[in-house]
């Protein structure tokens, strides 16, 4: 039987079930946020914020800021070349970060039109992700010292963290709300059979004239004549 989905379906369905909505709903909300808060280990992120000034005169004349902007792609390979990363690492003084595992966890990114270069580090540890940042930037000033000087505008901060608490459980939230909600209705649209009068009424589209009750005595004689057959049956087998 084709079932039309419309509005009042939808809404009958949501009242006929809110309660088990709204349980599932909460569950799976606190449920992702104990997850996030208590077996998610959160990744922070420091950046430091650096600006290139270029020594030569000559290179001064012709536009400092334009010939630095066309020449950020060196600054940036040069700041992750291997002599960045050794250095920085020495200044780091810790076995566990070697110049590779800097590498992976250091990003450097160039501001279009501007000589600024952003130098962000992750790591679970944010003092130790602010202590990466720094010195890297340390590292990298040392480093291109023979092509251009790196001014150091802003020590690093922590920018973000992920995965966000708030975000999940909003994600949770809504993903357990649709699903839910989503189910019962599939089980409601599922169920064909007529339990009610105003159901029928409301199926077949016509006006319901009268229905025929249930006659009690019917019922008790029918429950009393099953009753005697059980009786016959077990004295037959005796």
């Amino acid at each position: 039987m084709d079932v039309e989905i419309n509005l009042k379906v939808l809404l009958k369905s949501f009242l006929k079930h809110i309660w088990l909505i709204a349980l599932i709903t909460i569950l799976v909300t606190l449920g992702t946020a104990a997850f996030t808060a208590f077996l998610v280990t959160p990744t922070y992120e420091a950046t430091t914020v650096a600006h290139i000034w270029l020594d030569d005169s000559e290179m001064q004349a012709t536009g400092k800021y334009d010939y630095a902007t066309k020449i950020l792609k060196l600054y940036v390979a040069r700041i992750k070349s291997d002599e960045t990363m050794n250095y920085a690492a020495d200044l780091i003084n810790d076995e566990d970060y070697t110049p590779e595992k800097i590498r992976s966890v250091v990003d450097v990114e160039s501001t279009q039109g501007d000589p600024t270069l952003h130098i962000t580090a992750k790591s679970s540890d944010p003092d130790q992700a602010i202590n990466i940042a720094n010195k890297v930037s340390e590292a990298a000033a040392y480093t291109i010292d023979d092509i251009a000087t790196l001014v150091e505008i802003e020590t690093a901060t922590i920018t973000s963290s992920s995965p966000s608490l708030a975000v999940n459980c909003v994600i949770g939230f809504l993903a357990s709300a649709v699903l839910s909600f989503g189910i019962c209705l599939f089980v409601d649209l599922s169920d064909t059979k007529i339990t009610s009068e105003e159901q029928l009424a409301e199926t077949l589209d016509v006006p319901l004239l009268g229905a025929i009750p249930m006659v009690e005595w019917q019922a008790e004689e029918e429950k009393r004549a099953e009753g005697n057959k059980s009786q016959v049956q077990r004295g037959t087998k005796s």
